[in-house]
């Protein structure tokens, strides 16, 4: 009888012998068992070929592998009992490594039927990890005879094992859930953007302004026909208590008003009836009036000549070329003071920086119009049509208006015009100011402020 060979040196803990039809299986079994922190702190080195093959011995690639293995996983399945390699495999490991232990786990079939034939009469203990195995490798049943093949690999009492198992799962699972939950409380205190409803009580919000300590919002009387019959709530959203006021008492800053009536309410920034006029800023006095140049325009009607419109910021002018006649104050003329600020048109300064807004009306889309040498010379905007409303607050430019023919808020940033994430449901907008550096709102009858608030506290206007 031939010597039995003496056993090579350990290389691996475990062979993985196995059909290539349960790769996926096998895979997460090799993973549970070289991720496993053992508890002396160390990890197990498991083989597993991943080719097929075809015919012919063992390579001697395998036949190494073997020999330099503490054990033999065979995994046992349909696809394995029918497998020549896995018998060959189990056959090869019991001539190089005799004494070396065998591990036959079950992935799926039934016993004895499905054991490579190498197996069937042995007296052996299978491990039982038939079913989904991702599910079995955090709890149960499976995952007990998951940590039962480790500790054969191991070579470490099982009875031992299986307690720290279940304390270290434990103790991992407490840490999760805590970590989730500082998660989750980090998550929740992060700040966001969020707009207040602040419209005061039983107010019914036709028009709003910048006021030198707060926000007027022009509150509508009875009868409703007369606009210069107005309550102005001065300061009421900066915590003082509303209280009426004339309507000559308000100096618009965010509006060009006719000269008739800006003359009716007191306004410093004089100018003909037919001038627009207003005091964007303290001593700022611009006035748009009709030139004497005239230009040529096409309509649905057939077109014409039309007046350019000159403006004047502080006693330099400047051509316009926009059609006088499309910012005809006519029907100021025909109301008289019934009218209010926030029919007039939208203006912004800040130092050499002006903006003029004009909304669209039966022959024009309206626009933007800014100039940077305070009032010298004017370029128009392309991108904002159909102007309501224009501030330059803490955040920037903020225009009530329409790009590509939607109709928002728009705040402008170095490449242009993007969308400010306000409250723009309404067919009335406009850009009321702002209140410590945070912008005010108004949207049809209701005035939004800005804030930020924990994120489950957000709500959308």
């Amino acid at each position: 009888m031939a010597d039995r060979p003496e056993p090579a040196e350990i290389r691996w803990h475990a062979f993985l012998s196995h059909s290539s039809r349960d790769r996926q299986a096998v895979a997460r079994i090799q993973r549970f068992l070289e991720r496993y922190r053992l508890p002396d702190g160390s990890h197990l080195r498991v083989y597993r070929d991943e080719t097929d093959i075809a015919g012919g011995e063992l390579p001697d690639q395998l036949r190494s592998a073997l020999s330099h293995s503490g054990c033999l996983v065979v995994c046992c399945s349909p696809a394995a009992a029918a497998s020549r390699w896995v018998a060959r495999e189990i056959d090869a490991f019991r001539q190089l490594a005799p004494q070396r232990p065998l591990v036959p786990v079950l992935l799926a079939g039934e016993t004895p039927a499905n054991l490579p034939p190498p197996l069937r009469g042995d007296e052996l203990r299978l491990s039982d990890l038939r079913g989904r195995l991702p599910a079995s490798l955090l709890w149960g049943k499976r995952r007990a005879e998951l940590v039962r093949v480790l500790a054969k690999v191991a070579g470490i009492d099982f009875r031992l094992l299986l307690p720290l198992d279940r304390r270290r799962r434990r103790r991992n699972l407490l840490i999760a859930a805590a970590a989730v939950a500082v998660g989750l409380g980090a998550a929740a205190s992060i700040p966001v953007e969020a707009w207040d409803d602040v419209t005061p009580p039983r107010a019914r919000v036709f028009g709003c302004d910048t006021l030198d300590d707060g926000i007027a919002l022009f509150d509508l009387n009875e009868p409703q026909a007369i606009k210069n019959i107005v309550s102005v709530h001065r300061n009421a959203l900066g915590g003082g208590s509303p209280r009426a006021a004339r309507l000559a008492d308000v100096l618009p800053r965010g509006r060009l008003l006719p000269g008739g009536v800006s003359d009716a309410i007191g306004q410093r920034c004089r100018g003909s009836r037919r001038d627009w006029v207003g005091e964007p800023e303290p001593g700022v006095c611009v006035r748009l009036s009709e030139s004497e140049q005239l230009g040529d325009f096409a309509d649905p009607m057939g077109g014409g000549q039309a007046p350019w419109t000159d403006v004047s910021v502080g006693g330099r002018s400047a051509l316009l070329e926009r059609f006088w006649s499309r910012i005809d104050p006519a029907s100021w003329q025909d109301y008289g003071t019934r009218q209010h600020p926030s029919d007039g048109l939208p203006v912004a300064a800040s130092g050499n920086d002006l903006w003029l807004g004009f909304p669209a009306s039966e022959f024009s889309r309206g626009g933007l119009w800014h100039s940077a040498d305070a009032g010298a010379n004017w370029q128009a905007s392309q991108r904002i049509t159909d102007v309501r409303s224009v501030r330059q607050l803490a955040i920037g430019l903020v225009v009530a208006g329409r790009r590509d023919g939607e109709l928002g808020f728009f705040v402008r940033r170095e490449g242009g015009f993007e969308r400010l994430q306000a409250p723009g449901k309404g067919a009335q907008l406009e850009v009321c100011g702002e209140l410590d550096g945070q912008p005010v709102l108004r949207a049809d009858r209701r005035i939004y402020r800005r804030t930020t608030a924990p994120w489950w506290r957000t709500r959308i206007a």
